[in-house]
């Protein structure tokens, strides 16, 4: 596959994934404005580190404190018409969260992208209605046919579908 090709395909999935995480983040930076808020924030992430460590310690953990911090959290974002999952990235993949790549094979999203690519590539970026059998010049046939005839100087057509 060509480099450059995958490269901007790559670069159009990595924009999506740094959109999400950059609307999360102003979303949390305007919830820590608020003096309490950002208090049950550290309280929360230190909790989160000291339960951790228990864990690996295999310690009991309680969860009390840290469920209760979450919901005074919830409370807050709620009255400024936030949730807790607005904190989070919203990938538009939910397969690879917006990487491109699931367990090191390409995702369907960076697919879909490369195949966007490809058709801008070839300079017939419409869609046609589907060739039917039965028909031997059909609608979509007619428009192909016209397009090759004044396109005669590109070598390559791109046609994509199922099989058959």
């Amino acid at each position: 596959m060509n480099r450059k090709l995958l490269a901007k395909a790559q670069k159009k999935i990595d924009e999506k994934r740094l959109f999400a995480e950059e609307r999360a983040k102003e979303y949390l930076l305007l919830a820590l404005k608020d003096e309490h808020f950002k208090r049950l924030y550290v309280e929360q992430k230190e909790l989160e580190i000291e339960i951790a460590k228990k864990i690996a310690f295999g310690e009991d953990v309680s969860f009390e404190r840290l469920n209760q911090i979450k919901g005074e959290q919830e409370f807050f974002l709620k009255s400024k018409g936030l949730n807790g999952i607005d904190l989070l990235p919203n990938y538009e993949c939910k397969e690879c969260n917006d990487t491109g790549y699931v367990r090191g094979n390409l995702c369907s999203c960076l697919k879909q992208q490369i195949n966007k690519q490809l058709l801008e590539f070839s300079g017939f970026t419409h869609r046609l209605a589907s060739f039917e059998e039965s028909k031997v010049k059909n609608k979509a046939f007619e428009i192909m046919e016209k397009w090759c005839d004044l396109n005669s100087s590109k070598i390559n057509v791109l046609l994509s579908g199922k099989t058959g």
